[in-house]
C-alpha cells in the first residue's frame, strides 16, 4: 500500500496527458478522445482523493502524539519550575476548576473582579474570572457559573476586538455579556477625539460596521455610535489624503505603485502639517506643531519601507515604533562579542570580532600583521614588538577589563564598556542613531537587573543569556514614548497603537487588499458545538490537513474580513487634533459587489 501511495504521490496529472480534442481533424477520434479525456479526469480526482485521505490519515495519526508531546513538555516545565506564562494561567484555571476549597478561598479573598479591556481576554482568562466570581463552588463550566450581583465587573468595546490571532475574538466577548445575568450599560463619549473627528469616525466605520449594502453580519460587532466629549474646533479635523489611481485606457497600478504614491502623499502631509502648523491653526497660538507630535499608522510592517525612504528623501526625521530583534542589532552583537573577549581571552573568534568591532577599530591588514608577527589572540600573553601600535593598545584594553571585572558587577561592567568604548558616540555614525542608544541602554539596565537579582551571577552568564535571546530571536517592543529632543515621525502598526493617542495622526496602508494566509491550525465547533481545531501542514500541493480543514479556514477568512473594519476603526480613534487618511487605490468598479464579496479595500470604502 505505501508502494502505490507512493506511486500515486510522484505520477503527473492525468488529466494532463491527454492533447486537446481540437486539434485531432478526424469527428470519431476527437468523441472518443473526449470520452478518454472525462475519464482521465475522474481517474485524476480519485488519484487526488486516495492522496488527500492518505495524507489526512497520517496527520490525524501524528497529531495525539504530538499534543501529548506538548502537554508532556508543560508537565515537564511544571516540575523544573520553569513555567511559562501560558502554562501560568492553563495551571491557575485548573486548580480553580478543580478544586473546590482553593476558589472558596479566593472567592472570599476577592470580593469583586474588574476586568478592563474585556475584548482583548481570551478564553482561558475568562474561566479565571468567571470561578473567582463563582458562587458555586462545584460548577465547573465557565457558561454555567452564576455570580453574585457586582462581583464581576467587565469593561471593553467589542469595536476594538483585534486579537483574534490570540483566541480573543467577538465571539467569546458576546458570549460572556449574555453569560452570569450581566446587565449591558454603553459608554458612548468619547474623550479623545475632536468632534469632528468623532462625526467621521461615526459615518466611515458605521458604515462598515454594518456591511455598507450587503448588511450586518451577526459575527460583527454592534455598532454603537461615539458621541463627543470635547469642545469643537474651529477648522476641519479630517482630511483625505490622495484619490483613487484611474486604472483605464491601459492604465494600471500594483500594490509597488499604490504604496510609492502614498508615501509621496503621507510625506507631503507630514510637511504640511509643520510647515503650517496645523496645531496652532486651531486657535492654540502658542502652540508649535512639532515632527514628533505626528504619527503615521499602518495595518501591516509591509507599506512602511516606501514611507521610511519618502521621508529620509525629504530630511524628515522618523522613528520606528515596533517589536524587535533587539538582540540581533548590529550594535548589540558588537557588544556581545566584547563582553565574551572580556570574560574569555581564549575565545579566539570573540577576540577577533570584538578588535574588529568600530569599538576597538582594529583593520583587518593590522590584524593580518600581528598574525604574520607571531601574534596570538590571547591578549594575556606577550605581544611581537612588531604588532601594529593599533592592536597594542587593544589588547592592553582588553586585558584591563578582563582584570578588573571580578571587581564590579556586571551591570556596572557593561556601563563602563559602553562609556569607554564610546558605543554611544560611534552609533552617531549609524542610520538611526537614537534607536542604537535606545537599545545599549537596554542592555545596561537588563545587566544591573540581572545581576541584582542574583538571575545571572558572572559576565559569562550574561553573554550566554545575550546570546540565547539573540539565537531564539526573541522581540522587544520598544517604547513609544518620546524622549524630549526626539523630534521624529512615529511609524507604527495599530496594533502597537493600541491604548495610545496622538495629536496628528496619518492612517496608511489602506488602498492594499487585505492578504489572508491559511492558518495552521484554525479553530472552530464540530456538529455538536464542542469547540475543536483543524490542521494544515506542508507546502502547496502537498499539504497535509485533517477533515473539515477548509470550511474552518474559510470562517477563519471571513473572521479576518470582519477584523479590518474593526482594525480601521481603532486606529482612528487613535488621533486627538487631526486625521488624514490614505486615499491612494486602483480605481475599480462595482464597489457595492466588491465589499459583498470581501475583495474590495478600506480606502474604496470611505
Amino acid at each position: 500500500e505505501v508502494d502505490f501511495l507512493r506511486l500515486l504521490v510522484r505520477t503527473e496529472p492525468l488529466d494532463k496527458a491527454i492533447r486537446p480534442a481540437r486539434l485531432l481533424g478526424n469527428s470519431k477520434r476527437r468523441k472518443d478522445l473526449d470520452h478518454l479525456r472525462d475519464a482521465m479526469k475522474e481517474a485524476e480526482a480519485a488519484r487526488n482523493g486516495m492522496v488527500e485521505t492518505a495524507r489526512s490519515w497520517v496527520l490525524c495519526t501524528l497529531l495525539p502524539h504530538v499534543r501529548d508531546f506538548v502537554i508532556a513538555s508543560a508537565e515537564e516545565r511544571r516540575r523544573a519550575g520553569e513555567l511559562e506564562f501560558h502554562d501560568l494561567l492553563v495551571l491557575a484555571r485548573d486548580l480553580l476548576r478543580d478544586n473546590p476549597a482553593v476558589r472558596e478561598a479566593l472567592h472570599r479573598r476577592y470580593t469583586r473582579v474588574l476586568i478592563d479591556e474585556f475584548q482583548d481576554t481570551d478564553p482561558i482568562q475568562v474561566e479565571l474570572a468567571a470561578f473567582l466570581a463563582s458562587d458555586d463552588a462545584a460548577v465547573s463550566d465557565w457558561e454555567a457559573v452564576s455570580a453574585h450581583p457586582g462581583r464581576l465587573f467587565f469593561v471593553g468595546d467589542p469595536k476594538q476586538s483585534i486579537y483574534r490571532f490570540r483566541r480573543a475574538d467577538i465571539e467569546l466577548f458576546k458570549k460572556a455579556r449574555g453569560a452570569f445575568s450581566a446587565r449591558h450599560v454603553a459608554l458612548r463619549k468619547n474623550f479623545r477625539c475632536r468632534p469632528a473627528i468623532i462625526e467621521w469616525v461615526n459615518e466611515a466605520c458605521g458604515a462598515l460596521f454594518q456591511g455598507i449594502d450587503a448588511g450586518p453580519d451577526d459575527l460583527q460587532a454592534d455598532w454603537i455610535p461615539l458621541e463627543p466629549g470635547l469642545p469643537p474646533g474651529k477648522l476641519p479635523a479630517v482630511q483625505l489624503i490622495g484619490e483613487p489611481m484611474p486604472t483605464g485606457k491601459g492604465k494600471a497600478f500594483n500594490a509597488a505603485d499604490v504604496r510609492r504614491r502614498e508615501a509621496e502623499g503621507i510625506v507631503a502631509a507630514v510637511a504640511a502639517a509643520v510647515h503650517e502648523n496645523w496645531l496652532a491653526r486651531d486657535g492654540k497660538k502658542d502652540t508649535v506643531t512639532r515632527y514628533a507630535d505626528i504619527a503615521i499608522l499602518l495595518p501591516t510592517r509591509t507599506n512602511s519601507p516606501a514611507i521610511e525612504r519618502a521621508l529620509a528623501d525629504a530630511g524628515i526625521p522618523s522613528r520606528i515604533e515596533s517589536r524587535s530583534l533587539l538582540f540581533a542589532a548590529q550594535e548589540i552583537r558588537d557588544l556581545t562579542n566584547i563582553l565574551a573577549a572580556i570574560d574569555d581571552p581564549t575565545d579566539d573568534v570573540a577576540v577577533v570580532a570584538a578588535l574588529r568591532s568600530p569599538a576597538f577599530a582594529v583593520e583587518d591588514g593590522e590584524l593580518l600583521a600581528h598574525a604574520n608577527a607571531g601574534g596570538r589572540w590571547d591578549y594575556t600573553r606577550p605581544l611581537p614588538e612588531t604588532s601594529p601600535e593599533a592592536m597594542k593598545q587593544s589588547m592592553a584594553a582588553l586585558a584591563e577589563l578582563h582584570e578588573g571585572r571580578w571587581a564590579t558587577s556586571i551591570g556596572a561592567l557593561v556601563e563602563r564598556v559602553i562609556a569607554g568604548r564610546k558605543l554611544l558616540e560611534l552609533s552617531v555614525a549609524s542610520p538611526r542613531p537614537r534607536e542604537a542608544w535606545r537599545r545599549l541602554r537596554f542592555v545596561a539596565e537588563q545587566a544591573r537587573s540581572l545581576g541584582d537579582s542574583g538571575t545571572v551571577t558572572s559576565l559569562r552568564q550574561f553573554v550566554q543569556w545575550l546570546r540565547t535571546q539573540a539565537e531564539e530571536r526573541v522581540l522587544i517592543a520598544e517604547a513609544v514614548a518620546n524622549e524630549p529632543d526626539d523630534d521624529a515621525v512615529k511609524i507604527l502598526t495599530v496594533h502597537a497603537a493600541k491604548g495610545l493617542e496622538f495629536p496628528i495622526l496619518i492612517l496608511g496602508g489602506l488602498g492594499v487588499e487585505r492578504n489572508f494566509s491559511q492558518p495552521k491550525v484554525a479553530w472552530g465547533r464540530d456538529e455538536t458545538g464542542d469547540e475543536t481545531v483543524a490542521v494544515r501542514t506542508g507546502v502547496m500541493s502537498t499539504y497535509f490537513q485533517t477533515p473539515g480543514y477548509e470550511a474552518f479556514s474559510d470562517a477563519e477568512k471571513h473572521h479576518s474580513w470582519l477584523e479590518r473594519d474593526r482594525l480601521f476603526y481603532v486606529a482612528a480613534t487613535r488621533a486627538k487634533e487631526r486625521l488624514g487618511g490614505s486615499g491612494f487605490h486602483p480605481e475599480k468598479a462595482n464597489h457595492g459587489a466588491r465589499h459583498a464579496e470581501r475583495k474590495c479595500m478600506v480606502a474604496e470604502c470611505l
